[in-house]
């Protein structure tokens, strides 16, 4: 989701000929085999692209290999397993034990306050990162 109610991917589109890119409290989910080059292209220039921001993401391998988070989300960002109810048919809600339950600490003006179904955020301690809210939402 770029630029919604409820997304978390923003692009200010700046006047100026740049813009930048704000990718905040999602999951992240890189294909097997694929991670060091998936990190360098996600993120931009391996890194130095100023115009990209990461904050507070969760970092998964669909194979299970643990990842490093990338240095420009060192501070906030975790690794772990979603723990998606049947990512093979397109459920991404999450089970109980997600990485992503009540992970998301940091919340300014960007945060959203509705998951991809409308619920309402936080619906326990905190912010879960993802798109939803809760367990089986």
């Amino acid at each position: 989701v770029a630029g919604g109610a409820n997304g978390a991917i923003e692009n200010d589109g700046a006047a100026t000929g740049t813009s930048s890119i704000i990718i905040k409290h999602n999951t992240i989910v890189f294909p097997a085999g694929r991670t060091n080059t998936a990190f360098a292209r996600f993120y931009g220039n391996n890194g130095t692209d100023t115009n990209v921001t990461l904050d507070q993401n969760l970092y998964y391998d669909a194979a299970g290999t643990l990842l490093t988070v990338p240095a420009k989300d060192a501070t906030y960002g975790i690794v772990g397993n979603p723990n998606f109810t049947s990512a093979s048919t397109g459920d991404f809600t999450v089970t109980a034990g997600g990485a992503g339950l009540n992970a998301a600490t940091r919340s300014d003006s960007l945060s959203v306050t509705t998951d991809i179904y409308g619920i309402a955020r936080p619906g326990g301690g905190a912010n879960d990162i993802g798109a939803t809210e809760g367990i089986g939402t």
